[in-house]
C-alpha cells in the first residue's frame, strides 16, 4: 500500500472520531487555541494548534484541517486545493514506498524560521501523475529532530508551495 493510501485509509477511520468534545482530549480556549493531550483529534483552521508535550505549535489558517495524531506523527492537515502538510517527529526517511528521492541537501535552508538550519528533501511519485512531496528537517532547542513535509497534487508544486509557505511559517514555540 503506498503511503497516500495508508495515510487516506488512516484518516478515514479517524474520520469516525473526528468529533470529539472538549473533554477529551482538545481544549479550545478563549484565543482558539487547541492543546491536545495525545489522541486523535480533528483540527480545523484558523487556530492554534498545540502539541500534547509543548514541544512545538502551529498556527493554522483556514482552508486546512486534519487530525493531531499520536506518537511521532504530530499533525496531519488537508487544504481543500488537494496540498497536505504534516509535522512529525524524527528525521527523513530512507525509503517511501512509491516515491524516489530525486532532490536532497542538508544545507543552511530557511524556508521555515523556527528549522534553522533545514534539510531539505524532494520525493516524486512513481506513478505517473502522481504527487510530490517536500520535506524540511531541522531541530529544536531540545535537538529533537523535526520533519515538514508538503504534499502536492500533480501539477500543483507552484501554487500548492504558495499555500503552504503561508502555513509553514506559523510553525511556532508554544
Amino acid at each position: 500500500m503506498s503511503g497516500r493510501a495508508a495515510l487516506v485509509g488512516a484518516l478515514m477511520l479517524a474520520s469516525c472520531a473526528a468529533r470529539r468534545s472538549p473533554d477529551v482530549g482538545l481544549v479550545l480556549d478563549d484565543d482558539r487555541t487547541a492543546v491536545v493531550t495525545g489522541q486523535l483529534v480533528r483540527v480545523e483552521g484558523p487556530t492554534r494548534w498545540v502539541a500534547d508535550d509543548r514541544t512545538v505549535c502551529l498556527e493554522i489558517p483556514e482552508g486546512w484541517s486534519g487530525f493531531q495524531n499520536d506518537g511521532d506523527a504530530l499533525l496531519t492537515l488537508h487544504h481543500e486545493s488537494g496540498v497536505s502538510a504534516s509535522v512529525a517527529r524524527g528525521g527523513s526517511p530512507s525509503a517511501r514506498s512509491g516515491f524516489v528521492k530525486v532532490f536532497e541537501d542538508a544545507g543552511t535552508y530557511r524556508v521555515i524560521p523556527l528549522l534553522f538550519p533545514a534539510a531539505t528533501a524532494t520525493w516524486a511519485s512513481e506513478a505517473p501523475g502522481g504527487p510530490t512531496i517536500q520535506e524540511w528537517i531541522g531541530r529544536l532547542d531540545s535537538g529533537e529532530p523535526v520533519r515538514v513535509e508538503v504534499q502536492y497534487p500533480h501539477g500543483g508544486a507552484v501554487w500548492g508551495r504558495q499555500l503552504a509557505d503561508a502555513l509553514l511559517t506559523g510553525l511556532c514555540r508554544p
